[in-house]
Order: C-alpha cells, then structure tokens, then sequence
C-alpha cells in the first residue's frame, strides 16, 4: 500500500473569478471599472475604496488621475484575476467528481453565491436585543460552560472586548450559598429567567434585589442566555429570529426588531437565488435596516460571502495525479515538518505531578492552579540537521555557479530517514497546475490536521460539501476506533466565528463557550472532561460516556494565534505525535542568501526561486534603467509575487503601475521578500454570467489519506469503587521518595545509595515491599517507594533512610504522599502489580552489577534477556510471545518506517545466535513472582491483562536501561520478536 493516498475520485477545485492578468494597461482599469460583477465584489472586500469610486462616478479618467486611487483599485484587480483563495466574489470553490476528457480541461458552471451577515454584526445585534426592557426576564439562562469549582470558589472564563479582538480571563467568586444554588439549578441546561428569579428570592431576598443580583451574574457571564451564537449546524440570524418569535411576552416589545430580521432575511435569499452580477443596491438596504435599528456599523464588514461554481465537466487527469503521488513521499522526506511540540511537553509535566491518575480538564488547564499550556514547540527532529546540512551544500554550489534552478533526484533523498512523526490519518495538498519553463506543477503546501478542515466553512454551499465531509470522518474514525470523534464548538472572537461556522456537524459535541442545539445526550461538558497520561499520550476521557475524546474543528482556523490556551490544548490533542504538514525550508542560514534557486523534483516545482531584498534598493527605483539593472543582478523574471503577509501580489516589472505599487506596499518593511510568479496552466474555463466562457487561474485542493499513522497506545483504565485503599499519608506505612541528581547515572546512585537503604531494612525484618522507577525531563530523578513491614518502629527507618539520602550526591529530595494507579492497574489487581514490581526491582539491584553492561548491544540483548524472564513467570508459551510481541510493536507504529527495521535486523545480525541461545536457556522463575502473575492471568479478561502486561514489560524496561530511551525499547521489542520467530522455526514451528 502506499503511504500516500491521493483521492482520485472527487476534485475540490479553487479559481479566481475572472481571467488571468499578471500585466494591467489602462485600458484594463477601465474595464474593471464597468464590471459590474467586480463592483459588487470590490463593495464586498472594501467598502470604502467602493465609495470613493462612487463620489468619482465610476469615471475611468477621473479616477486614473489619482494615482493612490489606481494603486490600490489595481491591488484588487490583480487579486481577482491572479489570487485563487477564496475571499467574497473574488473567488471561488468547485467540489464535484474528478471526470477526466481528453482535452484535459475543467469546465466551470457560472459564478453563485451564498451571503450571511457578517458575525461580529449579528453579535452587536444579538447585545442591542439584550439591552432592550424586559427581554431579559423572558429569556432563558444556563451556567457558562467554563465554569467549575475549585478551592471554594466558582472559577470560569470571562470574555472581554479589547480594541478589535475578545480576550479572556480566568475569573473567580467566592460560592456563597446563593451562587451554588444558581451553580446547581442552570448547569448543563436552560432555565427560565422566573425560575432562577425563584429560586434566588427563596433566600428571602425582594423582586429588585434579586434581579440585580441575576443581571450581576449575566454581566460577568457567569450565567448566559439563549441567545449567544451557536457555530455548528445553524445560521445565527435564523436562531435569533426562531428564538425570539417564539416569546410571546416580547411580541410588542420587538416588533420592530422581528419585522427587520424578517425583511433582512427576504433581501439575502433573493440575493442569492437571483444570481445577479450585481446586488449593491440590496446590500445597501440591509445596510439601512441595521442602522435604524440602531447599530453602530462603523468600521464593520457586513457581509460574509462565499461563492461556489458547479463542476460541468472535466477533472484532474490520473496521470498528474500518479506523478503526485511519486513525488509527495520525496517532498515530505526532504521538507521540513510542522510540529507542535507543547503536548508533548504537557504529557511530561502532567506525569510529573499527577503520573497515571485521571484529573479534571478544567482544573489540569488553570493557568494560575494547574499546568496550564503555556509551553514553547522545542521539540526538534535530528534528521532536520541533516538535510539543511545537505541543502546548504547546494545552496552554495548553486551561487558559485550562478545556478537559477535546482534539479533534486530521488537518490539525493532516499538517504534521509524519514521525519519522527507520522501525518494525520487524512492531509491536504494544494497544488497548481503549470505552463512554465516546461514544468508541469508547483507544490503549495501539504498539511493540515484534517482534510475536512478545509472544507469546512464550505459546508452550507451544498450537499455534495456535507457528503464530503462525512466521508473524511467516516474515513478517519476507521483508522481510530477507539476514540470518539466529537465537535469542538468554540467562538474565541466574533469575526473568526465566519471562519468556523459550519453547517456540517458529528454526532457528538462539546460546547466551549458558545451555544449548542444537540441534545444533552450528544452533548459533552468541559467538566466532564478527565485527562491522564500514559506513554506520553494525552487521553481525555468522558466520565458519563465512558469513551476517550478525540475534539475536532472542522475549520481552517489558526488555534495557536490569539486563542484561550484551554481551546489550544483540546484541538492540539487530536494531533499530538503528529507532523501537521510539510514545507520545503532552505534552513536556518538561508535568511544570509539574497537569492534561493528554484528548487525541482522531477517535473515539479516544491520551491519557486526566491529574493530577500533591501527596501531602500527597490525604493531607489526610478527608471526602466534602474529596472533592467536590478533584474540583471539578480536574475529576476519579468513577473514577480510580493510575499505580503497571506497575500501574494503578482508584480510586472515592465509595467509601471506594479513598480508603484511595489514601492507603496514594501515602504513599512524593512527586508523585501520576493517570489518568481510562475505562469499557470489555464485549463479552467469558468462561465461568466453573461454565460461567456473565460479561462482562469487554477488551484487544485487534494485529500492525501496516509497509511501509516501513529497506532494510539491503549489505555485500559478501571473504575474506583473503594474497596481498596488509594491515598497513603506520610505518617503510613508506605514511604515515597523522589531522590534528584546531578546527572542521570541512574545505576550509579540506586548501587551506592538505593541499594544499602533496602538491604538494612532487609536485615531488619522491615521491608515489606519496594519498588522503583526511572524519571528523565528537565529534573532527572529516581522515585522510590517502600512499604514497611509495621509502623511501630517507622521513625528508626525513616531517620536511617533520611541519613543515607543526606549524600551531597543527591541535588534534593522531595517526600510526598503515595498515591496508587487505581485507573490503570485496577483494585482488584494492585498488590499483585506492587509484589511484582518488588520483585523486579530487587533483581535489578541484586544483579546490575553482575549482568548488565553498558556496550548498547550488549545492553539491549540483557534488557531483552530480562523481559523474556518475565513473559516466562506468566507462562507465555513460544508462539503467545511471537504473536504478543508482533501486536505491540504493530501498535507502536516505529517499525513502519523502513530504516527502522533496518537499524533493528542490523542489530539482530550482530546478537542473533547469541540472544537465541540466552533465550532458550532463559528458564529463571520466582515463585512470589509466579503466585502473582497468575493471579494477575487468572483474574482479568485477555486485551486487560495484555494492556496490563504491557505496563508491567515497560516498567521493567524502565528499570534495566542505564538510561531509559524509547528508541531502546522499541528495538528490545524488535529484537524479541525476532528471536521467538527463530526459535518458532528451529522447534519446526510455522509462523
């Protein structure tokens, strides 16, 4: 199978709305300015660059007058001609099946449109309402869904306006009795405003100090009313009319406001359902509507319009498509990866303070008594250095021979080990068809943590959109199905709110800070919500359900930027381990280069050449002379595209209204980046709406389904009923030490000081059980636990174990309270895990000395020589341990990778005989060791007792490598599962 998948039967296609110019003529100004369908999409983007055209009366002469005028007139023009990005009518998106002809062209139904009032303007409208007399008292009101109790106080998030942007704050108020019946009463649901009233005013509390204390309560939205937007399946301007022509007692009261929703509603279907080049006028009379019911619309965009054509005919032939699929493993191989590393960094923070346990969402995600998420992506893949090391070494050989363009071949590539992380089980790749210097295509990126997030938004446009979308998640449930897949309905501001509305929804939802229509049984609250960590996984789990979470934003929206941290962690965790996407990165000393060739794969292009220039040397520009030096000296093309934040603006350099604009858009920078603007394949024709066919610019949005993804490790958790002890204080019997160090000689320390401490209370008759592990993040520590015999004579042992652990060796040491793995372990069966553990751990230190060495061979053969110990105290048989050892190391995922199991069959080579032979002599047994591991067999179904196996085979891990490693492991697994195959055969058995 491939690792790459490149759907073939759907094609998502993106183009600008009218016909390719990269050079603009004063002729074409004029042109544009007679188009009445460009007017309408310029009063869609710009309001006010409209009106200033308006007081000029549209005159092409008067307006090419005012050069600041054609400059930024021109801006738009090139956006709409050159720009496929989907913004108003400028652009727009095709979904329909991918149905080649020979003439290889993509035909294009006429321009259609779907128009909502912009959000931020419905969310002004929805305040208007609220201020409105007696609204409020007819309205119903639930806790917001932040909200938790910690500490004897209810805390919650709070959002505020600042400038232009929402920011929240973590709020706190004491729960007073009053605010804990509130608390009670509208958590999880909708209560009437007179019910609430009730309940607070059985405290003995009038009708007018009640009220102030429910509109205190409402102004610092720690209760919310019904009318807050929902983003999933609805459209707020329907919600709000639906919810508000239902309340009988506020029909007087708004009226008015009834009527002009209504009527604003009538105007934007006939907008969309006559499909006319031009609407202004309609726009215009919602525009008054809104104003004479009071809105502020100052500096508001009105209107969100996304536009769509039908695919009549045509597809993306198979043949590009098979040179795609060839290329992408290259490109991703050689490309730099997009990774958020702050999950893993949380998993190893969580593990630090709470290990296996469950704790609440809200409470783990407290910026101020949590961890929070307030973490750096530091985490970095070697395999990085190695390729800028290479591309370095072409990128100098290319400016010592003055070299434009860059042919890579595949033997370049193969080389390289593939990157750490595997991809989402669905990514996007965005390509664009070429006619230039012979080159067929241009990568334009390829990512995403879904493919569905990019249709997103769309999903109002049609059925064949949700259809779309239900066959991604469909896909990509397959692939994990042991999570449930549930919506993420979050509104961090209003204007976003346009980007991740969408009318497509799974069967299950979490609200956050925004209304939901599902049922409470499809709906999961944030403080049902419980995470734990095992394996450097992050598991969220719903209590009432039962099932691990996976919370998806179908949506193109950028979580990392201006976003509450908690809405960051949830969408990060559908992600964690996994590359985001790929993109091609000259490295770290590429910014040193004022030129960066064009870079090629066979007959693609990943890399279009590329400048980093000196404003003042472009400002300084002042004749054609002046141009045709700078091209010369840098190799410049004729056409270039301006890196303008997302913005790529198409600039001729033989033309001198895009010399000024060049010059007018660079003046605030201080390095200028430009881009070569390679000549598209305009093989989309598009049909005007005067049903004249014009070819356009294309853009070729594709689902790549990735075989290999990262397995999720299984998580086995088991209930708590009480019938066994959890919490041990620190006057018990059970002693917990965390011991840190210098350096993490972790044999060193448990030999000189670990050891002398077990074996005196050996001696002692003292020792009930011990048992240690391995901790390595930013603090390298051991954590030691010992149960005591009795605790008449505890305080000789702790003074004699404070007296040994008083070495200058140790940095710290930190005593706390033992807490048990209830959830991963089970009641049922943590003695058993404990004595096991002990018995493990007392090998460890009776023989570390005697059997293990530090050669990594050597190591690895021991560790594996010991794990085989273990499977052999549960009465494994040869076969149960081939097929136990396969399903672990399929799960893990790290031998999917080729040179992974090269490095493991060149280690095997060099032990083989000798593991072979250690394993077949290998009969060592305990028999406390035996008594447990069959009661442990005995009493659990086979997937929990293998989850439980698996524990117990990585603690031992834990304890045998002188410096723990997952690569290590992960190779002691693979060395294991070698061994039993040879063995299988040897015995004449047939695997």
């Amino acid at each position: 199978m491939k690792d790459y998948q490149v759907q073939k039967d759907s094609l998502l296609v993106r183009t600008p709305s009218f016909t390719y110019i990269n050079s603009l003529t004063e002729d074409d100004l004029s042109t544009f300015i007679n188009d009445r369908q460009f007017l309408e999409s310029l009063y869609l983007a710009s309001a006010d660059l409209y009106s200033e055209l308006e007081k000029l009366e549209f005159d092409p002469e008067a307006i090419k007058r005012n050069k600041r005028l054609v400059q930024k007139l021109a801006k738009y023009i090139l956006r709409a001609s050159t720009r496929s990005t989907p913004f108003g009518k400028f652009s727009s998106v095709t979904l329909g099946p991918n149905l080649p002809n020979e003439s290889e062209k993509i035909v294009l139904g006429e321009l259609k449109q779907k128009t909502r009032l912009d959000m931020d303007v419905l969310c002004e409208l929805k305040e208007l309402i609220l201020s409105k007399d007696g609204v409020r008292e007819n309205l119903r009101f639930t806790l917001n869904s932040t909200s938790y109790i910690l500490r004897g106080s209810l805390r919650y998030y709070e959002g505020k306006i600042a400038g232009f942007r929402k920011k929240f704050n973590i709020s706190s108020v004491e729960l007073d009795e009053y605010l804990k019946a509130v608390y009670n009463l509208c958590k999880n649901t909708f209560v009437d405003y007179v019910e609430i009233r009730a309940t607070i005013q059985n405290f003995g509390f009038s009708v007018e100090e009640t009220d102030e204390y429910i509109n205190s309560l409402i102004s610092s939205q720690i209760i919310v009313s019904e009318l807050e937007p929902r983003i999933i399946g609805g459209n707020f301007l329907y919600d709000l009319l639906d919810i508000l022509s239902k309340k009988e007692a506020l029909k007087s009261t708004l009226t008015i406001i009834n009527s002009s929703l209504t009527r604003i509603i009538r105007i934007i279907e006939d907008i969309d359902r006559e499909n006319r080049p031009d609407n202004i006028s309609k726009y215009k009379e919602v525009e008054t509507i809104l104003i004479e019911l009071g809105l502020d619309l100052t500096k508001k965009k009105l209107f969100q319009v996304d536009s769509y054509r039908e695919l009549e005919s045509g597809g993306l032939a198979a043949k590009t498509i098979e040179e795609i699929e060839k290329i992408l493993p290259l490109f991703c191989r050689l490309s730099k990866p997009i990774y958020r590393g702050k999950m893993q960094l949380f998993a190893r923070k969580f593990f630090q303070k709470f290990e296996t346990r469950e704790v609440p969402l809200l409470e783990v995600l407290d910026p101020e008594l949590g961890i929070g998420y307030h973490f750096e992506n530091s985490i970095s893949d070697e395999t990085e250095c190695l390729i800028e090391d290479f591309l370095l070494k072409k990128l100098v050989d290319a400016h010592i021979n003055n070299t434009y363009e860059i042919a890579l071949k595949e033997s370049d590539i193969n080389d390289f080990p593939l990157h750490k992380y595997a991809y989402p089980s669905t990514s996007t790749l965005v390509v664009k068809t070429l006619n230039h210097d012979g080159k067929d295509l241009l990568i334009e990126s390829f990512g995403g943590m879904s493919s569905g997030n990019i249709l997103g938004r769309f999903s109002h446009l049609g059925s064949q959109f949700k259809e779309e979308l239900k066959n991604i998640a469909d896909y990509e449930k397959e692939r994990n199905p042991d999570l449930l897949f549930c919506d993420l309905s979050h509104l961090p501001d209003n204007r976003v709110a346009n980007i991740l509305n969408r009318d497509f929804s799974l069967d299950y939802e979490i609200p956050f800070l925004s209304n939901s229509y599902k049922n409470p049984e499809h709906t999961i609250p944030l403080d049902d919500i419980m995470v734990s960590v095992i394996d450097d996984f992050v598991y969220l789990r719903s209590k009432k359900l039962g099932r691990f979470l996976s919370p998806k934003i179908i949506s193109a929206h950028n979580t990392s930027y201006n976003t509450l941290k908690l809405y960051e962690f949830l969408v990060d965790v559908q992600t964690q381990h996994n590359n985001l996407g790929a993109y091609f990165y000259w490295g770290k000393f590429s910014k040193n280069f004022e030129f960066l060739p064009r870079v090629v794969l066979k007959n693609v292009i990943i890399f279009p050449a590329t400048w980093n220039l000196s404003t003042r040397e472009i400002l300084g520009l002042s004749n054609d002379q002046d141009v045709h030096f700078l091209r010369e000296k840098y190799l410049l093309p004729r056409f270039i595209e301006l890196k303008e934040n997302d913005n790529d603006l198409v600039i001729d350099l033989n033309n001198e209204i895009s010399i000024a604009i060049l010059k007018e858009s660079i003046k605030k920078m201080e390095k200028v980046i430009l881009r070569e603007h390679l000549l598209p394949e305009l093989n989309v024709i598009s049909q005007s709406n005067n049903g004249i066919l014009v070819p356009a610019s294309n853009q070729y949005v594709l689902k790549v389904e990735n075989s290999k993804i990262r397995k999720i490790p299984r998580n086995e958790r088991f209930s708590e009923n009480g019938n066994v002890k959890r919490k041990f204080e620190l006057s018990s019997e059970w002693l917990y030490y965390k011991i840190y160090m210098s350096e993490s000689n972790f044999d060193t320390y448990l030999v000189k000081i670990v050891k002398p401490i077990i074996s005196e209370l050996r001696k002692n008759g003292m020792l009930e059980k011990f048992f240690f592990i391995k901790y390595e993040d930013s603090d390298t520590h051991i954590r030691l636990r010992i149960c005591l015999k009795s605790l008449d004579e505890a305080w000789k042992c702790r003074y004699m174990i404070a007296e040994k652990l008083s070495s200058e060796e140790i940095l710290r040491l930190s005593i706390e309270e033992y807490d048990r793995e209830i959830e991963r372990y089970g009641e049922h069966n943590i003695e058993s895990i404990e004595n096991i553990f002990y018995e493990d751990s007392l090998h460890f230190l009776d023989h570390k000395n005697k059997d293990y060495s530090d050669e990594l061979n050597d190591e690895l053969k021991a560790v594996a020589i010991r794990v085989n110990t273990i499977m052999d105290s549960f009465a494994y048989a040869w076969e149960e341990k081939f097929e136990f050892f396969e399903r672990l190391i399929h799960d893990i995922g790290y031998f999917g990778k080729k040179e992974n199991r090269v490095n493991g069959d060149l280690i095997f080579r060099d032990l083989g005989k000798d593991l072979i032979r250690s394993l077949h002599l290998n009969s060592e047994e305990d028999r406390m060791f035996s008594i447990h591991s069959r009661m442990l067999k005995e009493s659990n179904a086979p997937t929990v007792f293998e989850n439980l196996m698996r524990s117990i085979i990585h603690m031992t891990v834990n304890r045998y490598l002188a410096k723990f490693d997952r690569t290590k492991e992960y190779m002691i697994y693979y060395l294991l599962k070698k061994g039993y195959t040879s063995l299988i055969k040897i015995n004449n058995y047939v695997v």
